[in-house]
């Protein structure tokens, strides 16, 4: 094995995550692995009739989420290319992700409250069971 060479950092750009990003630019700068950074924005429901309506509010929310990410990102020094906003839940569209940018190693932040949904929380959880590489869990 000749180490990690492709890391996703997995971000909801909380203060957990904020609290994270130092640790997570040592170890992609430790293994001298490329580094990209990935936000879900999940899906509005149609709870009501009006499509346009809901893909008009999808692609403000989208929007908003990728030039938070861009601030975001620069405490990484992470470039544009590097940076993926995607609609989708993360347990549904983070594999798709990992296996076409060729990501080794997934990493996410964790808040430390004690909220049982026992040991991990549900996004979290559910992106360990969704990628088919290591995760690595970071607590804050």
């Amino acid at each position: 094995m000749n180490g990690y060479q492709h890391f996703l950092f997995a971000t909801n750009m909380s203060d957990a995550c904020n609290k994270v990003i130092a640790k997570v630019r040592q170890f992609a700068d430790v293994f001298e692995a490329k580094l990209s950074v990935v936000n879900f924005v999940e899906p509005v429901t149609m709870a009501y009739p009006g499509v346009i309506v809901v893909d008009d509010l999808e692609t403000s929310r989208q929007q908003a989420a990728k030039e938070e990410l861009v601030e975001f990102c620069k405490a990484l020094n992470v470039s544009n290319t590097m940076q993926h906003v995607i609609v989708d839940t993360p347990k549904n569209g983070l594999f798709d992700l990992v296996e076409s940018l060729g990501v080794d190693l997934v990493i996410i932040g964790r808040h430390n409250k004690m909220d049982f949904s026992w040991l991990l929380g549900s996004t979290t959880n559910a992106i360990i069971h969704a990628a088919h590489c290591d995760v690595l869990v970071l607590h804050e």
